[in-house]
C-alpha cells in the first residue's frame, strides 16, 4: 500500500489542481511528481493524450482538502478492489493513519520544539522514534548544539524524547582540516607504527597516504587541546590513533577498500569441487583498491561511523567531519557520565534516606523491647514482693536453725527483688546500641544495609 502521508508540497499541488491551476504551475516537473504521488493516494486523476497532461481532483481529494484527512473507508476499499484480505487493525495508531504536513523527521523536531524540549509519545516502537531522532541529528534538523534522546517509561509503550544540550566545548559544525604537505614529518604519536604494521595498508603509496591523513587529524586534535596517542602493536587492536577529548578516549582505524571482480575458476578448483561436495568455488576475487575508509571504533554513534573515498569526494575532504563526529561522541559520553553521576547521587540520597529511616525504626524497636522487658521485670518484682511478704509471715512461725536459714534466704531474696524492680533504678531513654547490618536489613525497604559501593564480598 502506498504511503498515506501528505507533505506540504503535495498539499500545495492538490490545492492547485482543485483551483484549476490558474497560474500554470503544474507544467513544472517537480509539481508533476507531487501530482503523481497524489494519484497513488487516489486524491487526483491524471490523464495523458495527444501531448497534453491534465490532473483533476477526485471526491476523496476534495474531502481531504476540507477535513485534512482521508474519507472513511478510503484504504480498506482499495484492499477490497485488489482482492486482498483486510488485515486486522492494530490497537495502537499507525504512522499511515495520521496525515501530516511535514516529513516524519521534521514533524518530530517541530513537536519536540513546541513541547519545550520534552515530548511524550505512546505510538510505534522505540526503534521507530530512535531512527527519527538519529536522522534528525544526522541531517542537521535537530536544535543546534543538542542531541535527541529516546527513553522508555511507564506505562508500557510510552517513550520520552528530550533534546539535551551538548557541552559548550562541542562545536556546532565541522571545520575543514587541511592535509599536510608530502614533506611534512609524521605526527610524533604515529612514529611507533612500523612499515610492516598489519594495521596499515601494504602498498607504500597507500600506506603513506594513510599516515598523512592520520597526521592531519592528530595535528588538528593537538591544536584543539586534545590528547593524541597511538596504541602499540602489543595492545592487539586495529586502532591506529586514539584521541582523548575531555577525558573521553576515541579510537580510529583505517581500512583499505577492495575491488570486487568475478572469480574465474581454475582447473584445480573445478576438479576439487566435482570430487568433494563441500568444496566451494568463490564467486568473487577481492584486490586492494587504494581507496581508504576511516572508522571511529568507540563511542556512541551520532551521525556516522565510517568516512571513506567516494565517487564524488575524497577522504581528505571529510577529515573535518571525522573529528567533529568524535567531538559529538565525546559530548554524548560526557552527558552520559553526568547522567550516571546524577543517578549515583540520587541512589546515594535514597539509600541514605532509607538508612536513616531504618535506624529510626530499629531505635523504636529497641526501645519498645526495653520497655517490654522493664514491664515484665516490674511484674515479676511485684509478684516476688507479694510472695516474700508471705514468706516473712511464715518465717515468724519457725524456730531455731530453721528460722535462721529462712531469714537468710529472705534477706537475699529481698535484695534480689529490689534490684530486679526497674523502678528502683535511674530511669531514662535507653542508649542506642550499635546496629548491625542484619538488624537494619528488614527496615531498608529493599535497599542493602551497606552504603553503595561498600557491599562485602562473598567468599566461595
Amino acid at each position: 500500500m502506498p504511503s498515506r502521508t501528505v507533505n506540504e508540497r503535495q498539499l500545495e499541488v492538490l490545492r492547485l489542481i482543485a483551483d484549476g491551476d490558474p497560474k500554470g504551475l503544474l507544467n513544472n516537473d517537480n509539481y508533476k511528481t507531487s501530482a503523481a504521488a497524489l494519484r497513488t493516494r487516489r486524491l487526483v486523476k491524471i490523464s495523458r493524450g495527444k501531448g497534453t497532461w491534465k490532473a483533476t481532483i477526485t471526491p476523496a481529494g476534495k474531502y481531504f482538502l476540507e477535513h485534512q484527512r482521508y474519507p472513511d473507508g478510503h484504504w480498506p476499499e482499495e484492499e477490497k478492489e485488489r482482492g486482498a484480505k483486510p488485515s486486522p487493525k492494530p490497537p495502537w495508531p499507525q504512522r499511515g493513519d495520521v496525515v501530516i504536513g511535514l516529513p516524519p523527521v521534521e514533524q518530530l523536531v517541530k513537536d519536540l520544539t513546541d513541547a519545550g524540549g520534552k515530548l511524550t509519545v505512546t505510538t510505534h516502537t522505540r526503534d521507530y522514534w530512535q531512527n527519527l531522532a538519529t536522522n534528525a541529528v544526522r541531517h542537521g534538523k535537530a536544535p543546534a548544539g543538542h542531541i535527541l534522546k529516546v527513553d522508555s517509561t511507564k506505562p508500557w509503550g510510552t517513550y520520552i524524547i528530550t533534546a539535551e544540550k551538548l557541552p559548550e566545548w562541542v562545536p556546532e559544525t565541522a571545520t575543514p582540516i587541511a592535509l599536510p604537505g608530502t614533506r611534512q614529518r609524521t605526527h610524533p604519536a604515529l612514529r611507533n607504527l612500523t612499515d610492516g604494521s598489519p594495521r596499515l595498508p601494504t602498498k607504500r603509496a597507500t600506506r603513506n597516504r594513510a599516515l598523512r591523513i592520520l597526521s592531519a587529524l592528530a595535528t588538528e586534535a593537538d591544536e584543539r587541546g586534545y590528547t593524541v596517542a597511538s596504541p602499540s602493536e602489543r595492545e592487539r587492536t586495529r586502532d591506529l590513533l586514539t584521541i582523548t577529548i575531555h577525558a573521553h578516549a576515541l579510537g580510529i582505524a583505517i581500512d583499505e577498500q577492495d575491488d570486487r571482480t568475478p572469480h574465474i575458476p581454475t582447473k584445480t578448483e573445478l576438479r576439487d569441487a566435482e570430487r568433494h561436495y563441500w568444496r566451494r568455488i568463490p564467486e568473487y576475487d577481492y584486490t586492494p583498491s587504494g581507496r581508504l575508509t576511516i572508522r571511529i571504533t568507540t563511542g556512541r554513534l551520532v551521525k556516522q561511523d565510517k568516512y571513506g573515498d567516494g565517487k564524488r569526494q575524497a577522504l581528505e575532504d571529510r577529515l573535518g567531519d571525522v573529528l567533529h563526529e568524535m567531538e559529538l561522541r565525546a559530548g554524548v559520553a560526557e552527558l552520559e557520565r553526568l547522567e550516571r553521576e546524577r543517578k549515583a547521587q540520587e541512589h546515594q540520597r535514597r539509600w541514605q534516606t532509607a538508612y536513616d529511616q531504618a535506624v529510626l525504626t530499629a531505635r523504636e524497636t529497641h526501645r519498645s523491647q526495653v520497655l517490654a522487658q522493664q514491664e515484665r521485670a516490674w511484674k515479676q518484682a511485684r509478684d516476688l514482693t507479694e510472695y516474700l511478704d508471705a514468706l516473712e509471715q511464715h518465717t515468724r512461725t519457725l524456730t531455731g536453725a530453721e528460722q535462721a536459714a529462712a531469714r537468710e534466704w529472705l534477706t537475699w531474696a529481698r535484695h534480689h527483688t529490689q534490684a530486679l524492680n526497674p523502678l528502683n533504678t535511674p530511669l531514662g531513654v535507653p542508649e542506642d546500641p550499635e546496629y548491625t547490618p542484619e538488624q537494619l536489613k528488614p527496615h531498608m525497604n529493599g535497599y542493602p544495609p551497606y552504603p553503595p559501593g561498600e557491599e562485602p564480598r562473598h567468599r566461595w
